[in-house]
């Protein structure tokens, strides 16, 4: 927000040089961004945050602001401004005001003016208006933007022939309707904006921007001057659903002070009337609410504990007295009253903070805490996700960060129902319009845009999914490896491989793969499963539970999504991994003696789960079996007309005291494989 050097000159005794004021601010209120020479002024960009805006997003406000700092005396504002309010001369037409809703208009405040030519605004207005960058336009337009920058009171003028029938409806806009603003953009309006209509159509956007039909022309004679105060949520709702901002919109959408509208509407009259207006009827004053200030307990006591700084009484009291707040003594303590402008002071700690600023944080003495700290206790999932990424990261793949949003169009590509998503109300574009439902599929996604660049893609990510109806949210640990120019099987091992070694370096020991999932599983999860090619997936499981999917991408979603390449995928109920490895840890110390690794391949019934042949395997191996690793799963047209697989595995030997000789495990791999012939499985040679 831009302020005048010069105006603000003419409030405050100001010696500074714009600079030297922009470095105070800095220090003790606003970040003044830059500081512009604008002709025979200086621009002054401070941001001005949305709580503040109310009582310090005007010329009026920062000057008060200012002369607190600097402990100086600023131009007082309208004293009383309902001394303006009287008028002898009669309105030409009798004008009605009805507010459909108390809760969209607290207070609405008008006044008739006749005016008898419109010509331009004097010389030191415009120069004012365009160092806080507005185009003087004429003095009606000119006289309303001046009030916004002085009060902080936005203003509209309507002209009132323009109105018909004598009355105005303050309401909500049904969805579709249209409005033409002054700035000549045709808008069609969401539900629930606040509009303002005449007998026969809207004519004001409310808060945002006043209607083309009914704007201020030089052949205006009677206007409508208009200072009210506007709902601040639907106001912000409805500038961002037409993704039309002005600066009155700005103010409203912060919240304004309902108390200050007569005091912007007595100023405007004021000026109106020395540029050639004259006041028609009686002021409009709709306030059914009125907003009584707000008071808190303040003990300087507590304050100086926050501060860390011991300051007397006498310091608070004369602080809160210069930034315009009520003091009164109570005990030793005060009872501080805030006035409804100050919308950012709501509890005692906001005055402990108002204390420390205008004594300078700088000021404070550093002093070294008085209390024993304490480490916190570690929080399990957050270590987990960290050790998770770091061996992930060291295996290879790459850590993706992805939305947790998604639109039509791509869950269509997915085959995923958007009946069971969770909309959002005011989606920032068509494509973020829900909350993902299932995060894996934004990862093969990404996978599928980046094979189009890469031969190799491996990518991994903890993100949050969302179903509904009613909100279920979860995280998921998902891992994607995407080749082109291959089979897919190889890649589904090297997955596999991964993921077995991510859940051992987790200590969790009794995972497996069920390949073949039962009928009353298949139906639970048929929606979910319909991403994954139906003959290569396999359900992840600890013991009996399920925690996860690991499978090739099913080749219709490949072709829908464009892939260049195969894609395989793991995805894995974050929260149960964590907790089986927290509950289920298991070390082993590092083996001393080398281990001898022997391949074996066997021929089993399609419906074999693998579990079962790793039963037999390691219970007939015996102790210096340290290790079984599946790595490859084979099945040609003979094969699956047989109904039959192959199953290759790694067999690891290692003793804890000595060097293992070929003689003995040579022994150990007959005994296995004459334990799997019993079971009537071909050994493959």
């Amino acid at each position: 927000m831009k302020f005048s050097y010069n105006w603000l000159k003419k409030l405050i005794n100001l010696k500074e040089s714009p600079q030297k004021l922009a470095e105070i601010l800095n220090i003790r209120s606003f970040e003044v961004e830059t500081v512009e020479k604008v002709e025979r002024d200086f621009a002054l960009d401070a941001k001005i945050p949305a709580n503040r805006l109310s009582d310090a997003g005007h010329h009026w406000g920062m000057a008060k602001e200012i002369a607190a700092i600097l402990q100086k005396s600023s131009k007082s504002e309208l004293q009383n401004p309902e001394q303006l309010s009287e008028s002898k001369a009669r309105a030409h037409q009798n004008l009605k005001i009805k507010i459909s809703k108390t809760e969209l208009c607290p207070r609405y405040t008008a006044q008739i003016l006749e005016i008898k030519k419109i010509g331009s605004s004097p010389k030191w207005m415009r120069e004012r208006l365009t160092t806080c960058g507005l185009r003087p336009i004429d003095a009606v337009v000119d006289i309303t933007n001046y009030v916004m920058l002085e009060t902080g009171q936005p203003l509209h003028a309507f002209d009132l022939d323009k109105i018909p029938g004598g009355k105005l409806i303050i309401r909500e806009s049904g969805r579709g309707e249209e409005l033409t603003t002054l700035d000549g953009t045709k808008h069609v309006l969401p539900k629930g904006a606040i509009v303002i209509e005449d007998a026969n159509r809207i004519v004001d956007l409310a808060g945002i921007m006043g209607g083309e039909n009914s704007a201020v022309s030089k052949n205006t004679k009677k206007i409508l001057l208009q200072a009210a105060t506007f709902d601040p949520v639907r106001i912000y709702k409805t500038s961002r659903a037409l993704n039309f901002f002005s600066a009155a919109s700005k103010l409203y959408a912060a919240g304004l002070d309902p108390n200050r509208t007569l005091t912007g509407l007595a100023r405007a009259m004021e000026l109106l009337e020395k540029y050639g207006g004259k006041r028609m009827g009686p002021l409009i004053d709709i306030y059914p609410e009125k907003v009584a200030p707000a008071h808190i307990l303040f003990r300087p006591a507590y304050a100086n504990s926050v501060i860390g700084q011991e300051l007397a009484p006498i310091f608070y009291k004369t602080v809160f007295e210069r930034l315009g707040l009520g003091v009164e003594k109570d005990g030793e303590n005060f009872v501080v009253e805030i006035p409804t402008i100050r919308r950012d002071l709501q509890i005692e700690e906001d005055l402990v903070e108002e204390a420390a600023r205008m004594f300078g944080y700088e000021k404070i003495t550093a002093r070294l805490p008085e209390v024993a700290i304490h480490p916190a206790r570690r929080n399990d999932e957050v270590w987990w996700e960290e050790r998770i990424k770091d061996f992930l990261a060291g295996a290879g793949f790459t850590e993706s960060w992805l939305y947790e949003f998604t639109g039509d169009e791509e869950l269509k590509k997915f085959s995923m129902d958007a009946s069971r998503t969770i909309s959002l109300e005011n989606p920032m574009n068509p494509e973020t319009k829900y909350l993902i439902p299932r995060i894996l599929i934004k990862y093969v996604a990404s996978a599928a845009e980046n094979s189009r660049y890469f031969d190799s893609v491996k990518i991994f990510g903890i993100g949050k999914s969302f179903q509904g109806p009613k909100i279920n949210e979860h995280k998921d640990l998902v891992i994607v490896l995407a080749q082109k120019n291959t089979s897919g099987e190889e890649e589904f091992y090297r997955l596999k491989g991964a993921v077995d070694e991510l859940l051992e370096k987790m200590g969790i020991s009794d995972h497996w793969y069920d390949d073949a999932p039962s009928r009353k599983s298949q139906n639970a999860n048929r929606k979910s499963q319909t991403l994954f090619h139906p003959y290569r997936f396999a359900e992840i499981k600890i013991g009996d539970e399920k925690i996860g999917n690991i499978g090739e991408v099913h080749p219709v979603i490949i072709e829908n999504i464009k892939a260049k390449a195969r894609i395989v995928a793991a995805e894995i109920d974050f929260g149960k991994l964590w907790r089986a490895a927290t509950t289920e840890s298991e070390y082993r110390p590092v083996g001393k003696y080398p281990a001898i690794i022997r391949d074996l391949a066997v021929v089993v019934p399609a419906d074999t789960r693998v579990e079962h042949v790793l039963d037999i395997i390691e219970n007939t191996g015996g102790k210096l079996l340290a290790d079984t690793d599946l790595f490859d799963y084979f099945q040609d047209e003979d094969m699956r007309d047989a109904e039959e697989k192959s199953l290759a595995f790694h067999l690891i030997f290692q003793s804890p005291d000595r060097t293992l000789k070929d003689e003995e495990i040579n022994k150990l791999v007959e005994k296995i494989t004459k334990a799997l012939e019993q079971k009537g499985w071909e050994l493959r040679k």
